[in-house]
C-alpha cells in the first residue's frame, strides 16, 4: 500500500515532462490503451496532448498498481489518469463501499502530496462530493482551490474517480482559477477520454 501512495504522489510531479524524457531512461511507459477496461489514451483529446505515461506495474513489479496517462494543454490545464485495482475486487459505478473508500484515500493523498510533498499550500474542498457525468460514464468528485507553490497560481484542482470493469479510473485535474475557459477545456477533455 505504501509503495502505491509512493508511486502515486511520484506521478503527480512528472505530470507535465514530455513523454520524450520517457523514452531517455526514465519510468516505462504505459501502453495507449488499457485491454481490460477498452479505454483508450491517443497522443491527443479535447485539445490536450499525452505528454507522458507510466506502467507502474513494470516499475514497481506490482501489476495492482497499473497504469497512468497525462495530459496537458499549456498553461491551462494539467490531466493525470491512472487505471489500477489496488489488488482489491472493484465494482462498477460509483455508489459502493469500496469506491467511496478508496475516494477518500486519493483525498488524503492530495492533502499529503500538499504538505509532504509541498505542491500545494492552502488546500480547500470548493462545495461537497457529486457525482459529475461524462456521456455514459458517471465519476465521484470534488473539487478543490489552493495555491500551486511552484507556479504561486491560484488553481483549482478536482479529483475523479469510479469503479470501472473492475477498475479504479482516477482523474486528477488542476487548471487556474481565473481562467474563463479552465472549466470548459476540463469537461472538453474528460468528454473525449470518458464518452466512447
Amino acid at each position: 500500500m505504501k509503495l502505491r501512495v509512493v508511486a502515486l504522489l511520484a506521478a503527480l510531479f512528472m505530470a507535465a515532462v514530455p513523454a520524450a524524457h520517457a523514452q531517455q531512461g526514465g519510468p516505462p511507459p504505459a501502453p495507449p490503451w488499457h485491454d481490460k477496461t477498452g479505454l483508450v489514451f491517443p497522443d491527443q483529446a479535447g485539445g490536450a496532448k499525452l505528454t507522458r505515461s507510466i506502467d507502474y506495474a513494470k516499475l514497481a513489479g506490482d501489476p495492482r498498481l497499473g497504469y497512468s496517462w497525462h495530459y496537458l494543454i499549456p498553461n491551462l490545464v494539467v490531466a493525470s489518469i491512472y487505471v489500477y485495482d489496488g489488488g482489491q475486487r472493484v465494482p462498477d459505478g460509483t455508489d459502493n463501499a469500496v469506491v467511496a473508500a478508496q475516494f477518500e484515500q486519493n483525498k488524503a493523498e492530495i492533502f499529503q502530496a500538499a504538505t509532504q510533498a509541498n505542491r500545494y499550500r492552502d488546500l480547500r474542498p470548493v462545495g461537497d462530493i457529486t457525482t459529475c457525468r461524462y456521456g455514459a460514464f458517471a465519476f465521484r468528485c470534488q473539487t478543490f482551490s489552493a495555491v500551486q507553490i511552484a507556479s504561486n497560481q491560484a488553481v483549482l484542482t478536482r479529483l475523479m474517480l469510479m469503479g470501472y470493469r473492475a477498475h479504479f479510473v482516477k482523474l486528477r485535474i488542476d487548471w487556474p482559477q481565473n481562467s474563463a475557459s479552465g472549466d470548459a477545456e476540463v469537461e472538453r477533455l474528460v468528454r473525449a477520454l470518458f464518452s466512447q
